[in-house]
């Protein structure tokens, strides 16, 4: 998309918001505090009013607004920075090859929660337990579709129990332990790492793959330009100013984050201001750490996967990534060479499980 395509600031009659494009505006309404991601008076979609899935939806931070959440923020903030980078890294090759061991959707769409999952004592020591965390972030993911319906509604609602009971079953949990203070909802807070992890996770990997060869980091450089959430909704939550233009109480806008035009990498693909992903240094570690496993199994022989375009999301652009036909030979290096036990290491062991 050209630069001069981008720069505009109109109504779209269809998606009922106006665009807001071009990287000095879109910082400015990122960073906006009069620019909210909930319609006013609106903390919650419709259809998950009186639902659990709703419930924690309405607690995740990136969903509040109010100033009393600050202590809660930074609580966040502690209990990612606090995070062994040694413990985590390992965490995520061990995930990653545990995943792709199974086939390279799977390494794509389980490396990172896979990770987050296991820092947060959920079992996480099989392909089925892989596997049933991708088909409970699915199921929040139908249920946030604007014609989700009953069933899709329900299906987050068992979700959301499922992973909430699974939080701090098996330690060592650190992320769990340092999540679990008084005076706020962390399992709520758990499941909303998880759900960043999936879409945006699945699409950093996917596009840093396709991206070709090259030393991981450079290739996690070139995947966030323009990065795999190409926009996001603000509201005016009162009476405002952005740029030149007046935006009543409500207003909707639409952030096309795809035209940001920085340099690869350092664009919006982690969000800007005050939503921006506290967690971006361990997101893009394991990120890191799995492309590392691929790096590794693709010199093993294991055949490389198939570009099949991308996902129908409305919001992330997420490369379809496909097993070859030759892929079932590969398995068997996969489970030789690839061990999916893990040998525990003293950082490892000696952080605290849940009390």
């Amino acid at each position: 998309m050209a630069a001069q395509d981008c720069k505009r600031f109109d109504f779209d009659p269809i998606l009922q918001a106006h665009v807001i494009a071009g990287p000095d505006l879109l910082r400015q309404a990122l960073r906006h505090p009069d620019l909210g991601v909930r319609p006013p008076d609106q903390p919650l979609p419709p259809a998950l009013q009186g639902r659990r899935f709703g419930a924690i939806y309405g607690q995740w931070l990136r969903m509040r607004e109010d100033p009393a959440r600050n202590a809660e923020r930074q609580a966040l903030e502690q209990a990612l920075t606090a995070l062994d980078r040694r413990v985590l890294q390992a965490e995520a090759q061990h995930q990653a090859r545990l995943a792709l061991s199974q086939s390279w959707e799977a390494w794509q769409w389980s490396s990172l929660p896979a990770s987050l999952a296991a820092m947060l004592g959920v079992p996480m020591s099989s392909a089925a337990d892989q596997a049933s965390l991708r088909q409970q972030l699915q199921a929040l993911a139908q249920a946030l579709r604007p014609e989700a319906g009953p069933r899709e509604l329900d299906a987050a609602d068992q979700a959301c129990e499922a992973l909430t009971q699974g939080l701090g079953r098996q330690g060592p949990a650190p992320l769990w332990s340092g999540l679990s203070l008084p005076n706020w909802d962390a399992a709520a807070q758990a499941l909303g790492l998880l759900w960043q992890s999936h879409e945006a996770g699945a699409g950093l990997l996917g596009q840093a793959l396709l991206a070709g060869a090259g030393h991981e980091a450079e290739l996690l450089r070139l995947a966030q330009s323009p990065g795999v959430i190409q926009h996001t909704r603000r509201w005016a939550l009162h009476d405002c100013r952005l740029g030149d233009s007046y935006l009543p109480r409500g207003t909707a806008l639409l952030l096309r984050l795809a035209c940001e035009s920085a340099e690869p990498g350092a664009g919006l693909s982690f969000g800007h201001g005050r939503h921006q992903c506290p967690g971006q240094e361990l997101a893009l570690l394991m990120a890191q750490a799995a492309l590392g496993v691929a790096r590794q199994a693709l010199a093993q022989g294991i055949a490389p996967p198939s570009w099949q375009g991308h996902h129908a999301l409305a919001h992330a652009r997420v490369p379809r990534l496909a097993d070859r036909a030759d892929r079932t030979e590969s398995l068997v290096l996969a489970d030789a060479e690839l061990p999916t036990e893990r040998t525990p290491t003293p950082s490892t062991t000696a952080q605290e499980s849940r009390p």
